[in-house]
């Protein structure tokens, strides 16, 4: 099972990179026979992604976030199907290619590290209240991600329009309105997903770390991303502010995540230490 695991590990970002080549084409070139392709293409990766998440977690007999880089891995997964549901509710693809070339991006540094994957886990990676805990922060970062990528489409169409340049972003993307509305509407959903996330963490205390405080750096740092886009959220809702101020809220909280994933996980190894 292990060389099935690897090969469509190999293949994964593959897909994603072709996948988001038709969208590509689909949004530069205007061919809607691409925009067809590129959607039956993407549910099928997202198919043979969850598959490979599957086999990862029966074979490895844990929950696959066991390392930075598998965390990725799902992260990836949870971007194109969230992705995937926005554009069968509102049949917009437009915007595809600005989401899936970051997915691509993040499953293609997954994959090059798989090789890290080694040794003994610890036994809570298979506890339902850790699986939940996980799984919630990977789906709230997962809406910030979105949340933050319609921020930079309303940015760049801002642009275009301020410069009276109206170019192939003008045409292809939606309106501003509908990219602000789309760009709170997934940080409404990341609020949700990470709220809980923090809840379930609390109750972890104890189980899990060996030690925990509010004021560990990496719960820190989530409670600064959750306090963007709950910004984000009031800004549209309460203060009505320009939409422009949102989408840059949400790009600070995309640097805020990032920040999180790569610098604090990786170099910062005492956070979030486990039994």
């Amino acid at each position: 099972m292990e060389g099935i695991i690897k090969l469509l590990n190999v293949v994964l970002p593959v897909l994603y990179f072709y996948t988001t080549y038709l969208y590509a084409i689909f949004f530069f070139r205007e061919q809607q026979p691409a925009g067809q392709k590129a959607t039956r293409m993407l549910h099928t990766t997202i198919a043979i992604h969850i598959v490979e998440i599957i086999l990862r977690g029966v074979y490895y007999r844990h929950f696959p976030v066991a390392t930075v880089w598998e965390a990725f891995s799902v992260i990836a997964l949870a971007v194109a199907l969230i992705y995937a549901y926005v554009e069968y509710r509102s049949g917009n693809k437009t915007t595809g290619y600005y989401i899936l070339i970051f997915v691509f991006f993040i499953q293609l540094f997954s994959s090059a590290f798989f090789d890290t994957l080694k040794g003994e886990f610890p036994p809570f990676l298979t506890s339902s209240l850790f699986i939940f805990h996980v799984s919630s922060a990977i789906l709230g970062y997962s809406s910030f991600i979105i949340s933050a990528i319609y921020g930079l489409m309303y940015l760049m169409l801002f642009h275009e329009i301020k410069q009276s340049h109206f170019g192939i972003i003008y045409r292809r993307l939606p309106s501003l309105e509908e990219l602000s509305e789309m760009n709170v509407r997934a940080a409404n959903i990341g609020l949700f997903f990470l709220t809980l996330a923090i809840i379930l963490g609390l109750g972890l205390t104890g189980q899990v770390y060996v030690s925990f405080s509010p004021f560990d750096a990496k719960a820190i740092i989530t409670y600064i991303a959750w306090f963007i886009y709950a910004l984000v959220v009031y800004g549209k809702v309460k203060a009505r502010w320009p939409g422009r101020v949102m989408a840059l809220l949400s790009l600070g909280g995309l640097a805020v995540i990032l920040f999180s994933m790569l610098v604090v996980n990786l170099f910062m190894s005492n956070f979030h230490e486990f039994k």
